[in-house]
């Protein structure tokens, strides 16, 4: 029976553990909101049998289990509200049931912590999220960690930053749907606050973290991402720069926008050492667009 139960494998973040995952040769077993084509079978989270069966071999799991996206709530607040709690709602359930070996929780750096006024956002921080995704990152991450605590299961959170670089999923995230977009001559829409500072974290390398979290037991929460925070203007400039055709289209910042978020890597970097940076941002984009 597979030794890791990934839960959102179809996801940005979800796909790009699991390729990590094929890369080191360890069994492990996909389930997802929303089933897609592909290799790797994947268990619907709402087929409780086979989530359930998996279970009973007590796996790792690590939940990247996503979905909704900031717009879901501005969009219909109570539809997406409900959507959340029933996944989330669901999955402890069966948790309680089967507890794992142990339970790598990954939520959102860039909308838990709000505002990075002074200095980069450690783990010991209070949360502040400006938005009601933010808040329903909050609310994973406690529900979790109290199922943690209740049934004595080895539980850690990771507080991912922007991800970029995932070649399966270019739909996610500002870097690859900004380069998506001008790939395909068509305009794209930059609504970001002035002065907007973001931590971003190339995917294979925040999988190969993530995956060595897991088998390793680490517990407690850890920020995991570049530690530098880069301008979105920047990139906006330097993807014109690049592709000098590209068209961007500026539209006002919702309210609840954060303007800096920037995190501090030290815990991290003290549990598993300096990671090698395989692909900066410049480099990704010479890479897709240059």
């Amino acid at each position: 029976m597979a030794s890791v139960l990934l839960l959102g494998s179809t996801g940005f973040i979800g796909s790009s553990i699991g390729n990590e995952l094929d890369k080191q040769g360890i069994e492990w077993v996909g389930v997802a909101r929303n089933i897609r084509g592909g290799d790797k079978p994947t268990i619907a989270l709402t087929d409780a049998p086979s989530v359930t069966k998996v279970l009973r071999s007590k796996p790792i799991i690590i939940n990247a289990l996503g979905g909704l996206k900031p717009r879901n709530f501005n969009e219909n607040f109570t539809a997406a509200m409900n959507e959340f709690w029933a996944s989330l709602e669901r999955f402890i359930r069966y948790l309680q049931n089967h507890p794992p070996a142990g339970l790598l929780h990954i939520s959102s750096a860039g909308t838990v912590y709000g505002e990075a006024a002074e200095r980069p956002s450690c783990e010991t921080d209070p949360v502040r999220p400006r938005s009601w995704y933010g808040r329903m990152k909050v609310m994973e991450e406690s529900m979790y960690r109290s199922y943690a605590q209740d049934y004595n299961v080895p539980f850690a959170c990771a507080r991912v930053s922007n991800p970029y670089g995932n070649p399966t999923a270019s739909n996610h995230g500002l870097i690859d749907v900004l380069i998506t977009q001008l790939s395909k001559n068509e305009p794209f829409v930059a609504a970001f606050p002035q002065k907007a500072m973001r931590d971003f974290i190339y995917a294979p390398c925040m999988a190969k973290i993530l995956v060595r979290m897991a088998l390793e037991g680490h517990t407690g929460i850890y920020n995991v991402g570049n530690g530098t925070p880069t301008s979105l203007q920047w990139i906006i400039d330097y993807a014109q720069e690049l592709k000098p055709s590209a068209v961007v289209v500026e539209r006002t910042a919702s309210p609840s926008d954060i303007v800096n978020s920037s995190i501090s890597t030290e815990k991290l970097e003290a549990a598993l050492g300096k990671p090698e940076w395989a692909m900066t941002i410049e480099r990704y984009m010479q890479k897709r667009l240059g």
